[in-house]
C-alpha cells in the first residue's frame, strides 16, 4: 500500500488549528516516550481520545470519501446498474476514460473490482444517488391449497360451459406457466381429470407475468377393446 494510497489513521486532526495541531502531536510524542508497556499504549490512546473530543467526533464518525465529484458520479451510475457505456454517454466521455476512472476509484479504495467499490462506498453513505430497488409487486401465489380451490372453481366453469375458455392462473415465470399447462391437458392436476378433458396453454402478460387458459373438452373417449 503506497502512501498515496493510505487513509489517515486520525482524519479528525485534519480539522485542527495549526496551534492545536502542534500541541496534539506533541502531547502525542510525549505519551509515547514511555516505556515499551502497556501504560505507555494506555496514555497515547488517552491523549487521541481526548483530541477526538475536542474536534467533536467519534469513533463512530464516517471515514471522509477519497474519491471526487466526478468517480462518485461514476461508482453511483455503476451502482445503479448502469453499463460503462451508458455512464460514457450520459457523462459525455469515452468508455476507455470511464474504465480510467473506474481504475483508480478501486485504487483509492483499496478493493479488487467496481463491485467491492460499490459495496465500501454504499457502506459509508458516499453514495447519496444511489437508487434503491422496490420490492416486487408481483401477486403472491396464495399457497398450494388456495392454488388448488381456485383451480377446482375454474375446472367447474368450465366444465358448466362447454367450448369456453378462461384463464386458470396468473404465474410469475414461463417455465411455471407451461408446467401447468401441461399437467392440465395431462390431467396431473386433479380438478382437470381425467386426461384429456381438457386443453390448456400459456401466454404472456404485462409486467413479466405468464397467464395459463383453459378450456373444457368432454370426456375422453377410449378406443381400445375390452379384454376377452
Amino acid at each position: 500500500m503506497t502512501a498515496r494510497t493510505r487513509r489517515p489513521a486520525f482524519p479528525w486532526a485534519r480539522h485542527l488549528s495549526a496551534d492545536q495541531l502542534a500541541a496534539f502531536l506533541e502531547e502525542l510524542w510525549g505519551a509515547a516516550g514511555g516505556d515499551n508497556t502497556l501504560a505507555t499504549l494506555d496514555a497515547v490512546e488517552s491523549v487521541i481520545h481526548t483530541w477526538r473530543q475536542t474536534t467533536g467526533a467519534t469513533h463512530d464518525d464516517p471515514s471522509p470519501c477519497p474519491l471526487t465529484e466526478r468517480e462518485l458520479d461514476i461508482l453511483t451510475q455503476i451502482a445503479n446498474g448502469a453499463t460503462y457505456q451508458i455512464v460514457a454517454h450520459s457523462l459525455g466521455i469515452s468508455t476507455v476514460t470511464v474504465r480510467t476512472h473506474v481504475s483508480k476509484i478501486i485504487d483509492r479504495l483499496e478493493v479488487q473490482n467496481a463491485t467491492q467499490a460499490v459495496a465500501v462506498a454504499t457502506r459509508a453513505g458516499w453514495l447519496t444517488g444511489l437508487r434503491i430497488p422496490q420490492p416486487s409487486t408481483k401477486p403472491p401465489s396464495g399457497g398450494a391449497i388456495s392454488g388448488l380451490a381456485r383451480h377446482r372453481t375454474r375446472a367447474a366453469e368450465l366444465r358448466a360451459a362447454p367450448g369456453s375458455e378462461a384463464v386458470v392462473g396468473t404465474y410469475g415465470t414461463r417455465h411455471t406457466a407451461r408446467s401447468t399447462a401441461s399437467g392440465i391437458r395431462r390431467g396431473q392436476l386433479s380438478p382437470y381429470q381425467p386426461a384429456g378433458a381438457y386443453t390448456a396453454w400459456y401466454s404472456r402478460k404485462a409486467a413479466g407475468m405468464w397467464v395459463v387458459h383453459a378450456r373444457y373438452l368432454g370426456e375422453p373417449t377410449t378406443t381400445e377393446g375390452t379384454p376377452s
